[in-house]
């Protein structure tokens, strides 16, 4: 077997997902060797005795049963953008107020200015995601904090990414996207504004330790409906003149003096 201490926080985290240590996918490279090394203690004893037995860790077990609260999935996704911040941006961007507000047509979006003040002095740009699409799988989410800090970054720097009100995603944000290894798929109305993440991507966020569930997520409702009334047209048999409405009417054509007729 390999040392544990040679091995790569990747291969540490497969190993104890394999061996089920408690909250392994949030924990640093010492964490792991150590729960690692617990359960392999604990699996011996359970081969020797023949009895099934649970061992005790230092380890804080997150209980799935137990609903999240949303102080949690900001925390997660404050430690998600000073990650993400030393990955891809050399620790240069303002930390932001990180917020979850429902945006039902949008993953997230980035404020232009900075909205949010405490006294005179101090004031912060704001980074939003969704609330309905925040339980996606997480390296989705990574990638649209990504993409919205790509525009932080832009907006610190005057670095024109998008326009028509930052709608159009330019080949500028593009290439600013794609540096940080996410794909940048294009439509003709919105430019390169559908990001996703690579398997580099994937990757370095999982050796950064972002694998952090967030397990619920605001109910996106559906669209209602609304069934248009019908509309009847009715024409004068002299002169054709016409008129729509949706309600049963007896009109007449003021011009002819002929009863309109329904068709």
């Amino acid at each position: 077997m390999k040392n544990l201490n040679e091995m790569t926080a990747k291969e540490l985290k497969e190993m104890a997902k394999e061996l089920k240590v408690a909250n392994w996918w949030n924990l640093k490279k010492s964490e792991l060797i150590s729960g690692i090394e617990m359960a392999s203690n604990s699996e011996t004893n359970s081969d020797k005795t023949d009895e099934s037995e649970e061992f005790e860790t230092n380890i804080i077990e997150e209980t799935v049963n137990e609903p999240m609260k949303m102080s949690d999935t900001i925390t997660i996704l404050e430690d998600m953008f000073d990650k993400l911040n030393a990955i891809y941006f050399e620790d240069a961007l303002p930390k932001p107020v990180i917020t979850v507000q429902s945006t039902p047509k949008a993953y997230g979006h980035c404020s232009t200015k900075k909205i949010w003040k405490a006294g005179d002095n101090e004031a912060m740009y704001e980074i939003n995601l969704g609330a309905e699409f925040i339980n996606r799988p997480i390296q989705e989410t990574a990638a649209t904090l990504t993409h919205e800090m790509i525009h932080l970054y832009c907006i610190v720097n005057e670095i024109a990414d998008t326009c028509q009100n930052g709608r159009y995603h330019n080949k500028t944000f593009k290439l600013e996207a794609e540096a940080r290894d996410l794909e940048a798929g294009y439509d003709r109305a919105n430019g390169y504004t559908h990001t996703a993440p690579t398997e580099t991507f994937v990757n370095k966020i999982t050796e950064a330790g972002i694998n952090m569930t967030i397990r619920f997520a605001r109910i996106l409702k559906a669209p209602i409906k609304r069934e248009r009334n019908k509309q009847y047209k009715y024409v004068c048999p002299v002169c054709g003149q016409y008129v729509k409405s949706a309600s049963e009417l007896h009109i007449k054509c003021a011009n002819c003096d002929a009863e309109m007729i329904r068709k």
